[in-house]
């Protein structure tokens, strides 16, 4: 009759140990920096270096997404490619001196990090091209 007892007694627990467990180890919010989030170039001759990274550190592969705006005004050199599963990710952006007067841009890029969730940033650029 004791055995019983505690056999069930222990059964009743099993439910809220594993209530506890699930709702302790929800994954954590991961979000892709890009920094700086927007460039400045004050001339044709102006470049600039953008850096991707997660904000847990880990490795990614990075995706462009859209983009919209002048974005025929801008050079992107991917120094990091795309694809490469690595951190961080970088690109040198220049404007091209063929567009002259002020022009804007913007690409989203995306990932998806270790925990199957896809995250997003939207680099934004500008130049001034006399």
């Amino acid at each position: 009759m004791l055995t019983k007892r505690l056999f069930y007694s222990l059964l009743l627990l099993v439910p809220v140990a594993f209530i506890w467990s699930t709702s302790h180890s929800s994954p954590e919010k991961i979000y892709l920096i890009a920094t700086p989030a927007s460039v400045t170039l004050p001339n044709a001759a102006a470049v600039d270096t953008v850096s991707f990274r997660l904000s847990c550190g880990c490795p990614f592969q990075l995706a462009h997404v859209q983009a919209g705006g002048d974005t025929s005004a801008f050079t992107l050199n991917y120094i990091t490619p795309l694809g490469l599963h690595t951190t961080p990710h970088r690109m040198a952006i220049q404007s091209k001196p063929m567009y002259k007067g002020h022009h804007a841009a913007w690409i989203i890029y995306s990932t998806v990090d270790h925990n199957g969730v896809t995250d997003y940033d939207t680099l934004r650029m500008s130049a001034m091209v006399r």
